[in-house]
């Protein structure tokens, strides 16, 4: 049989800590899982639903006249805005056509018109015009570099477009004038010679013939190489035959062509 021993210390003198520390210890754990079996018994008799006879506030909806003024200054095709601002609009003799943008590296490239009438393809860090780089490209405009100046060019909206349908009149008139082609007339107008890199053909060039309205209306340029017919890469001597052949009155072909730093779609629409 065990015996306890009780220590009674006299009256005034400092209880070691040595015999308190570990009680107080041991009472501050007790404490604290108490708490915690507290809020886990709070916690499980709560219900998760509302109590007693809930309903939902209904939504309040603006009356008409005040929903037509707070919509009024939004634009929907901006939603980092809720008012259209133009920037610096550039003073540039140019023309916005069509924009091109590459979400993923941030670039792109525009269609612009120059001061001499032609319309140019343009990629994102290259010339307009000297002094004049593109910058960047955005939904409706660009933003053109001029000496460390940010200039805008906008997209021309102000003009609806419109489908008009040709009269039987104005279609008999253009199939009356419409000029007749054969192989002679198409060797006259375009000039094709293989693009060689070592004994590799690349490409077909391309270069107008005495025949340079046919030329133009094809939608070729000088000095533009083919590199695509119908969406088969050109890599013999062989696509050049048969470009030749597929060249005849009444064809339609799909041409991926280099046109300088460029690569470009060209639909040629060879008439009757």
């Amino acid at each position: 049989m065990g015996w306890v021993v009780i220590r009674q210390f006299p009256f005034g003198e400092r209880v070691p800590f040595a015999v308190w520390g570990p009680l107080a210890v041991r009472a501050l754990l007790i404490a604290i899982l108490a708490l915690l079996l507290a809020r886990l018994l709070w916690v499980s008799v709560t219900p998760v639903f509302p109590l007693g006879d809930y309903k939902m506030a209904r939504g309040q909806v603006p009356a008409p006249a005040v929903r037509s003024y707070l919509l009024g200054g939004v634009d929907p095709f901006d939603g980092a805005a809720t008012t259209i601002t133009t920037g610096n609009v550039t003073s540039l003799d140019l023309e916005l056509f069509g924009i091109r943008q590459n979400l993923g590296s941030g670039g792109g490239a525009a269609i612009i018109g120059t001061p001499d009438g032609q319309q140019i393809s343009v990629q994102v860090g290259r010339e307009i015009l000297p002094g004049a780089v593109l910058a960047a490209v955005a939904f409706d405009h660009v933003v053109i570099d001029r000496g460390g100046i940010e200039e805008r060019l906008y997209l021309d909206e102000s003009q609806p477009t419109s489908l008009v349908a040709p009269d039987a009149t104005s279609a008999a008139t253009a199939a009356d004038n419409s000029p007749t082609v054969s192989a002679t007339t198409l060797d006259r107008a375009v000039r094709l010679s293989p693009r060689m890199r070592g004994n590799a053909v690349t490409g077909i060039n391309v270069a107008p013939g005495p025949d340079s309205a046919l030329f133009s209306s094809l939608g070729l340029r000088p000095s533009d190489v083919i590199v695509q017919i119908n969406g088969v890469s050109v890599t013999d001597a062989s696509d050049l035959e048969q470009l030749r052949r597929e060249l005849r009155p009444g064809a339609r072909l799909t041409l991926g062509v280099e046109r300088g730093a460029d690569m470009l779609p060209v639909v040629v629409t060879i008439p009757q």
